[in-house]
Parts: C-alpha cells; structure tokens; sequence
C-alpha cells in the first residue's frame, strides 16, 4: 500500500496546481476541504462537480485521486486514475503512472496497453518500444515481440542487445539459423565475444554439431578449467561418435594423467552407455586375469541388462553363487531380475528358491503376489499367504491382503473371521470395520454387517468418512432409525455441511418421520435460506403429512416472481406427480399457450387427461407428443390404453409392443416393472403380469402404491374376485387410501354393486373435490342405475369446476339426447305409403325423481288422412302415462298405459318392456302389448301397440367392434267386433361391426322372416301385405359430434326380398342443435321404409323437437 500510495502523492501533488489554476472557482471549496484535512467532504465536492462538469472529468478525477491517495485509499485513488484515463486524459504523466500501477499489478495486458498510448504520445522516446516489446514478451506473444523488435532493429537507432533479446524469441520459437544471425551481427556489432557458448547451444540445435564443437573448443582454450562445458564437450564428441576426442578431453579433466581413477570411471561409463559390448570384453579379459573377482561378475550382470540379455545376467549370477552360496543378495538380484524381465516362470522359480532359504523380502513377495493374481493362481496365493502367516512373517498388510483375498475368490464368511481378528488387534480402525461390514453384506447376512458398523458408532467412532460411509449403509438396507441416529451425528459433527442434513431429511422421509424431517428442514432454513428445490420437496413433507394446506402455502410462494423455466416445469410436475391432476392440467397448457413444443409439458397434460377420464383429448395430445418426439415407455403404454378403451385393438397393440422394446432397453426398476406387468395383462398373459406383481410385493409387502397397480391390473384383467381380494389388502393397510378406495368402487360396479359405488364415490369426491374423475365416474354409475337427475347434476358440478372437461360435456350432451326431455313439443308429418299420410302434435313432461321413480306424461293431436275403402280423414287424440324405473342397475322396466278417443270412440291400451343387462356389451329385453278396441285392420298392422303384441330382444356386444341383435315379435290382429283377422310372426337377426378407425361408424347385415297366418276371405285387400317374406338387408350407422352444439345421425339401408324381386330403401337423417343450454331442436328425416311388407318405397316423414331438458 505504502508503494502506492507515494507514487499516488508525488503524481497528483505534481498536477495539482494546475488543477487549481484551470478550475480556480470550482475547485477552491474543495481545496479548503482537503487542506484543512475534510477528505470525505472533498470527495463528495469532487463527485459533485464531475457530474456538474461532465466535460471537465479528465482533471477533476486527478484531483479525486489526490484526495484518495491522503485517505491512504491506494485502490480508490488508482480507480480514479483509471476514469480519468477513461475520460480521456492522455497525458504522458497519467499514462506512465498508470504503466507503473500496472506492471506492480502484474496486469500484463494493461502494461501493454498503456505502453502502446506512451508510444503514441512520446514517438520519440527510444524507451517505450523496447519496454513494449519485453512487455509482449512477459505476456507470451513472441510473435508481436519480434515483429517489434525487427522493426527497431531495422531503425538506425537501436541497441545491440535488442539482437540479442531477438535471437533468445527466435530461439525459443526454434528459429534457430534466425537466432544464429542474431548472434553473429551482435558480436559483429559489439565486439563482445561473451555470447560463444550461446551461439554454440545455437549451432547444436540446428544440427550443426562440428560448428558447435569448434566454438566450445575455442572456449576451452580460452578458459580450460571450465568442466562443465567440457563436459558438454565430450557428450557432443560420443554423440558424434568420437570417442578418441572424448577420451582426450576426460584425460585433461581428470588432470593427473590416464591412469587415473575418474578418467578410468567415466571413459568405463562412456563405454558402457555408448559402446557396451566394448565395456563387456573389457570386463571379460580383466576376469580372466582375476577369476575370483566377484564385483566383475556383478558389473558383467549388470552390462548384460543392460543390452537386454537377462539370462547371460542370470548365469553371471549363478557363477557368484558357485564361489560364494552363502550370499543372499545375489538371490535376491535374481528374482529381482525376472521380476523386471517379465518372465512368470522363472520369477516364480526364483521365489521359491528364494522362500526356501527363508529369505523374505516384502518387496519381492509384494511381486509375487502380483504376479500370482495376474496369472490367477489363486490356490498358490493362498498358499503363499498361509506360509507368510505359519513362517510368523506376515505383516499387519499380509494379513489384510489374506482377507481381502478370501472375499475375491467368494470366501466371504473366512475373509469375515479373518478380518474380525484384526479388528480385534485393531478395534478403532474405521476402515477394517467397514470392510467387515462389506463381507457380512457379500455373504447375505446383512443384519451382522449393520451390527458392525453400528457396534463402531456406539463404542466412539466418530470418523467422519466412517460415519458417512455406516450411515449410508443403513439406509441402504433399510435400517432407517439408526441411519437417521448417525446422521444426527454427522449433523453435530459438521453443522455446516448441509448435505448432512439433506442426507438426515431423507432418511426420515424413508422412515415415515415426517415431522422430524420438516423439524430438520426448519433448522436447516434457520441456517440459510432454502433452495427452490428444498421448497419444493418440503412441500411433498406437507402432503405426506396430509398437510395440504400448508403444502399450497408453500406452493403458492414458490409459484410467485420471475421464475425459471425449469422451476415451473418442477412445479408442474410436482402436482402431476401427487395426483393434482386438475392444476397440472391447467398448467402445462398454460405453458404449451407460451412455448407449444414444450415436450415435458405436453407429455405431462397428455397422461394427466387420461388420468382425468378425458381419453380423447388425451390420445390427441399423446399422439402429438410421439410424432414429434417419439414417445417414451410411458407415453406409448398409456396411449395403448387410451386405444384399448376406443376399442382400437390394432393400434394399442403396437404401442404395447413399442412400450415393450423400449423398457427392454432400461434397467427393470420398480415403474418399469409395473407398467411391463400391465401390457402383459393386455396382451392375455395374466399369470406373467401376476408374477412380476408377486415379486415385486416379496420385497415390498405393504407397500400401498404397489398393492393399488396390482389391484387395477386384475380389475382390468376381468379378475374381479381376485380384485377384491387385493383391494381389502391395500385398504388393510391403508384404510384412507384415495386410490384403493376409487378401485374398489369400480370393481363394485363391475360386480353389479352400482349403489355402494356411487356412495364411495361421493365420498371421495367430499373429500377432494378437487378431483373431477371422482366426479365422472358417478356420473357414469348414476347413468347405470338410471338416475338420470343424479348423473346430470354431478356433470353440471364437473363442469362449473372444469368449464373444459369435453368428457363430461360429451356425457352431459349423451345424457340429454338419450333420455325424456323434461318439458318438449313436436310436430310430425309423414307419408308412410302411397295411400296414407299423417300429421302430429304431441306435448310430452317428464319428472325424474330417482332411477326407480321416473314418469313421463305425454300427449298427441293425430290426424290421419287415408283412400284405403273410402276410410277418409280420422282424428284421433290421446294421452300416455310412463312408468320407467332401474333396479340394482341391471334391470330395467318399463310400462305405458293410454288413452285414446276417435270420433267420439274411447278406448285404452297397455304395453311393458323388461330389459335384463348382466354386463356391458349384454342386454335382452322382452316386452307385451294389450289394446282394448281398434276401428279398422290398416292401423291395427301399421302401428306400434296397435295389436295385442309380445316381443323379445336380444342384443349381444361381442368383442373387437362386432355385435349381434335379433328380435322376436308375434302379434295378433282384431277389428272393432272383436273379430280377429289373424296373427303375425316376425324375426330378424342382425350382425354387425361399429369401425374403431372410423368412430361413430357402424355396418352390419340383417336377415328377416315375416309370416302371417290370416283369412283372405275377410280381409282380401288386407291380405295383399301379409304375405311371407324373407328379406336380406346390409345397412350402415354413422353418429358423429359436429362442434358444442351440433350433433348428427345417418343410417340407411338396401334390402332384397326375393319373393318380389324388388329392393327396399331406407335412410334416416337427423340432426341436434342445443341453444341457451337448456333447450334443443331436434329434427328428423326419413325416407323408403325399413323393410316391413305394408309399407312401400314412397313412405317418408318429418319430425321436429323442441323441448326444455335437465
């Protein structure tokens, strides 16, 4: 600082009155100030008048860095130099000392800056540019040095060493004939022949190896007592493979002739590293003079490894020990040779030769050791051990090897014993214990293995690494209360160490300690603030707890500020994760309106919907979602159930199989496991989906989440009692279960059970209302059991809650069209044959109080116009009185009774209808008509109830689209005496298929048989319809939502009858449209007839409704 803060001093001290004199009226307040020693108050003028007097900031910062530099605020004053700088002041003084701050910085490119603008201010200064250039080259940018450097050398003023400063870059950069160039117009320039040596080390780097010979040999005539360079000299030489002239300069070092000792060492060193066959014969001939010499021998061993011939080396060895077999070490030199040589047997030999004299050296059984495990001879290892141990020659790392062994090759409950024995000799070793704990795990007793470790913490040990190490062990196999003991003990240990804590709120999350978990939390908060993450997976210690209000509190702070994309892609998940389907729905398309290719958030509303009981808004956004990122494990299986539930077989099958191959492809955790069971309970194969279950419960027997997968996946199998069975299991467990109770409520309504459904599910619709499909799934039980009021008011609650729930809506819309309207009016007109044409006006009121309650109360204004026998017009007036009920949701009755006046005649009539449905897809219903009187026989045959009447229906949904239908109906026909004209019998069966491709389409073919047994005498123009007849019809259905208003229904039919060799047409068209909510137009076309034998191909009508409904 005090470096500083004097150049700061003398600098501005130096400025200042200049300072003074140009802003003499500005600055003389704040003179005073720092003249009488008010720094603070200068400094606040200064700032005032440079914001005054933006223009004048060069000289007023100065003036700043004065007042700096008194307060002894070295950094503060060179800050201000800076803006001064930066405001412009170029001055060379500003620019030196800002030079001079830099290089005490060390700020290389600053130094390099500054110097660049002195160079620019002062151009005739010679200093600056050789200053620049050392300074490119401190900041390692020799190139710009050199260019530099040329370009002043190229000048007429320049300084010889800068030839030198350029031949050291030029050297450095292997630029070495440039650096030589250098050199020679240095010393041609300076006269200083001091650079030889430098200009030698030149000439050898550029592989002029006689040129550098030369001028060290000058040198050493100038200056022989130089060893070292001749030193230098005699490596050329042996590198230039003269070995004489390297001999000659060894003689003259060593100073007393050739004989003497160290010329003799090195010339022998020469010898050996550049020309060893030479040394060997020397050696040679010198043993035979000396045959007892034993130290040749050793060098001659150690010439032959030299040159690789290790077992000439060996035998040189061996002749040692023929002269002397009492000297260990040359048994030890050779093992020590065939270690190093690589050559497995022979080393292994010469260790045996060697254990056998009992001579052991640790490093070469270290060796050993690891050329036995290389070779894996474990049974030798072992062996060798044991002899270790027996010979009392095993050290504490023998010992531990042995152990470490006997758990390589398996020997767990041995490796167990051998390493509590050092446990015993050593009972505060951390690391022995976890090794034992390892081996208690190896051998499948893991419980000893976790005694181990806690028998450590509970007799002191108190290592951290060790604790970690015991902690995580025990959480890992489930010892959740003393993992949390020992992180408690991490926690005091450590305080600081957060992931301590994160560790402790884990295992107690594990351990269903809630409450301790967010006690932790708290402390942990109380330390620092908490992380978006921590916030969110306190939250999830919320839900557990079934603390939600707390959890949404947490979540709504989250939910608040500038978040990031991932955070509110967590919280998103968050919610779809715990079943908060309806916030998770509403979020991922909030993020899909502001990001569409949003691939988590796309996948997260795609499998929420379908959780949600909306399949097709759900296959939409999957089927989205996998063409543009084709789909994952999960997307694929659950798109295959939203197929299965469309009765798309074909296509759920190939996302099943591509659900297949991708999990193949995953390591089989739990979630793949369960959804891997689920396609092979799809795919027929039950007994394997039950296996998996039945693993996966063996490790995890009370485990609620997975009981709920099994419980749905034999639900969904058709296995209701084995269903059940689950369900009372999960519900054992957890009797609050939101999703074991919700599978119980529909295996009950799979059962037939329809009321204690429906109250389940309400009950847990008051528990969470939140959860819409509760709702849905009512809806659809109340529809079941016929409760028709029940069902509307719980999709009108559905949909005030989720205004965009289409299924409700299409439920809703189903609802209304398929059963009485409440209050409706209609008008009819139809030509129904070529001879008879009728007008209608009807009223019709409803009252639904419940599914066994439901009356309708209707009334009609006929008019019937007709030429058959001069009958003329008839108007006729009646009113209907209907009983519908539904009982236990598989039967339902219904009975109409009415009254009738025409032309003053009164009469009355009764009709019933039983329909049984043992299941979905199944329904047969038979029904009768009684009728008091009738006027004429026409009537009695065309309409409905107008003969005494039974009937019979069978309707039989088979599998894969197809269904079948067949009706039997016998009537019997009278006139207004009584008389009976005769009876009818007639029988259709229909078989068809509805396209799971094209939705709303329908097919099918239809055979019917028409007979009559009636007498042509007293109705011969009657009896010209009731013939036999067989007629052969293929026909289509096509039903089909328009938009939230419309909805439209086609059909029609071609038929043949071969008795007249004629064709019969039919088509029917109608169409829905729903206003103000409550009120529908319905209009309806018909035209041909369906194939009843009084009817001809002129018949057709039209209908329009209007009515209020629920």
């Amino acid at each position: 600082m005090g470096i500083r803060t004097g150049w700061i001093v003398l600098f501005v001290a130096a400025v200042s009155t200049a300072s003074v004199m140009i802003f003499a009226s500005d600055t003389r307040l704040v003179d005073l100030q720092v003249a009488s020693g008010r720094y603070h108050e200068a400094v606040r003028s200064y700032h005032r008048l440079i914001t005054e007097n933006p223009g004048k900031a060069a000289e007023l910062y100065k003036g700043l860095a004065l007042v700096y530099a008194r307060m002894d605020k070295s950094e503060l004053a060179e800050q201000a130099l800076l803006e001064a700088w930066h405001a412009g002041n170029r001055e060379p003084e500003v620019l030196r000392q800002l030079y001079q701050l830099a290089a005490a910085r060390e700020d290389r490119k600053s130094v390099i800056l500054f110097l660049r603008q002195l160079r620019e201010v002062e151009p005739e200064s010679p200093v600056y540019p050789e200053l620049l250039a050392e300074a490119y080259v401190w900041n390692q940018q020799p190139e710009l040095a050199l260019s530099l450097y040329d370009s002043l050398i190229a000048s007429d003023n320049f300084s010889p060493n800068m030839l030198l400063a350029a031949a050291r870059l030029h050297r450095d950069l292997g630029n070495y004939r440039a650096a030589i160039d250098r050199v020679r117009r240095y010393q041609a320039l300076s006269g200083d022949h001091s650079q030889r040596q430098f200009l030698a080390e030149l000439y050898l780097a550029a592989g002029e190896k006689k040129s550098a010979a030369a001028l060290f040999e000058q040198i050493l005539a100038e200056r022989p007592g130089e060893a070292a360079l001749r030193s230098r000299l005699i490596d050329l030489y042996m590198w230039m493979d003269l070995p004489e002239k390297a001999v000659a300069h060894l003689d003259r070092m060593a100073g007393g002739g050739s004989n003497s000792l160290a010329v003799r060492e090195r010339f022998f060193e020469l010898l050996r590293t550049y020309q060893p066959m030479a040394a060997i014969r020397l050696l040679q001939r010198k043993l035979e003079r000396e045959p007892g010499n034993n130290a040749i021998r050793h060098q001659l061993a150690a010439l032959y490894l030299h040159i690789g011939e290790s077992e000439r080396a060996v035998t040189s060895l061996r002749d040692v020990l023929r002269t002397a077999p009492g000297d260990t070490s040359v048994l030890r030199e050779i093992a020590r040779i065939r270690a190093e040589r690589r050559r497995p047997d022979k080393f292994i030999e010469a260790m045996n030769a060697l254990l056998a004299a009992d001579i052991y050296d640790q490093k070469l059984i270290d060796k050993l050791i690891i050329q036995y495990r290389y070779e894996k001879e474990t049974r030798r290892l072992q062996d060798l051990h044991t002899q270790l141990i027996a010979s009392g020659n095993s050290t504490e790392k023998t010992l531990r090897d042995y152990a470490g062994l006997l758990y390589q090759t398996g020997r767990y409950r041995e490796a167990a014993l051998q390493l509590q024995e050092l446990l015993n000799r050593f009972p505060g070793d951390a690391e022995l214990r976890l090794q034992l704990a390892a081996a208690y795990e190896a051998a499948g007793e893991d419980g000893r293995a976790a005694d181990a470790l806690w028998d450590g913490i509970q007799s002191g040990q108190r290592d951290e690494g060790y604790l970690v190490a015991a902690a995580d062990f025990l959480a890992r196999k489930g010892y959740y209360d003393r993992s949390s003991a020992s992180y408690t003990m991490l926690v005091n240990l450590n305080p600081s160490n957060t992931r301590y804590r994160k560790r402790l709120i884990s295992v107690n999350i594990a351990r269903a300690a809630y409450a301790e978990a967010l006690r932790a939390y708290d402390a942990l908060e109380a330390r620092r603030p908490l992380t978006f993450n921590e916030n969110l997976e306190r939250a999830s210690l919320y839900w557990l707890s079934g603390d939600e209000q707390n959890m949404h509190t947490i979540l709504s702070g989250l939910d608040k500020g500038d978040l990031t994309t991932a955070q509110r892609d967590a919280l998103t998940r968050f919610y779809f994760q715990r079943g908060f389907l309806k916030k998770a729905i509403s979020r991922a398309r909030n993020a899909l309106l502001h990001e569409p290719a949003d691939s988590l958030n796309m996948r997260i509303l795609g499998i929420a919907l379908a959780w949600s009981n909306q399949p097709q808004q759900a296959t939409e956004i999957l089927e989205q979602y996998q063409q543009r990122y084709g789909g994952d494990y999960q997307t694929h299986f659950q798109l295959g159930e939203l197929y299965t539930l469309a009765g798309k077989k074909e296509r759920a099958t190939e996302e099943y199989t591509a659900s297949l191959d991708l999990l193949s492809r995953r390591i089989a955790g739990r979630q793949e496991q369960i959804i891997e069971a689920h396609i092979r309970a799809r795919q027929g194969q039950v007994g394997d989906a039950s296996r998996i279950f039945e693993e996966l419960l063996a490790q995890a027997p009370e485990d609620a989440s997975l009981l709920a997968e099994y419980t749905s996946m034999l639900l969904e199998s058709g296995s209701y009692q084995q269903a059940g069975l689950m369900a009372m299991r999960l519900l054992a467990v957890d009797p609050e279960n939101s999703r074991g109770l919700h599978l119980q409520s529909r295996i009950f309504a799979r059962q037939g059970r329809l009321q204690q459904a429906a109250d389940l599910l309400w009950q847990l619709w008051q528990k969470d209302p939140e959860n819409t499909g509760y709702l849905l799934d009512f809806a659809d039980i109340a529809m079941l059991r016929g409760d028709w009021r029940g069902a509307r008011d719980a999709l009108r609650e559905l949909i005030a809650r989720d205004p965009a729930n289409q299924p409700a809506r299409e439920r809703l819309d189903q609802l209304r069209r398929n059963n009485p309207l409440a209050l409706a009016s209609l008008f009819e007109a139809s030509q129904q044959t070529s001879r008879f044409s009728r007008w209608m006006y009807g009223v019709l009121y409803s009252a639904a109080r419940s599914p066994v309650l439901n009356f309708i109360f209707s009334g009609e204004d006929e008019t019937n116009v007709t030429d058959y026998a001069g009958l003329g017009t008839h108007r006729i007036r009646s009113a209907n009185i209907t009983l519908r009920s539904r009982w236990a949701g598989r039967w339902q009755s219904e009975v109409t009774a009415q009254g009738r006046t025409d032309a003053g005649r009164s009469e009355a009539s009764l009709r019933g209808n039983l329909t049984w449905m043992p299941r979905q897809g199944i329904r047969a219903s038979a029904g009768a008509s009684w009728n008091q009187l009738w006027r004429e026989a026409y009537p009695a045959v065309f309409y409905f109830g107008r003969a005494d009447r039974v009937q019979s229906d069978v309707y039989w949904y088979l599998r894969n689209g197809l269904y079948f239908w067949n009706r039997l109906t016998f009537e019997r026909y009278r006139v207004l005496n009584e008389q009976h004209l005769g009876q009818g019998l007639h029988a259709f069966a229909r078989a068809g298929y509805e396209w799971r491709r094209l939705r709303g389409l329908s097919t099918f073919y239809q055979f019917s048989r028409h007979e009559y047994a009636t007498d042509h005498s007293e109705t011969p123009l009657l009896a010209g319809y009731l013939l036999d007849e067989n007629i052969h019809s293929l026909g289509l259905n096509f039903s089909r939502r328009l938009g939230p208003r419309f909805y439209l229904n086609l059909s029609g039919s071609l038929g043949y009858r071969p008795q007249y060799r004629d064709l019969l047409q039919y088509g029917e068209l109608s169409l829905d449209y729903t206003f103000m909510r409550n009120l529908l137009l319905r209009s309806r076309f018909v035209y041909g007839n369906s194939g009843y034998q009084y009817s001809d191909n002129q018949a057709g009508s039209i209908s329009f409704y209007l009515g209020y409904y629920y």
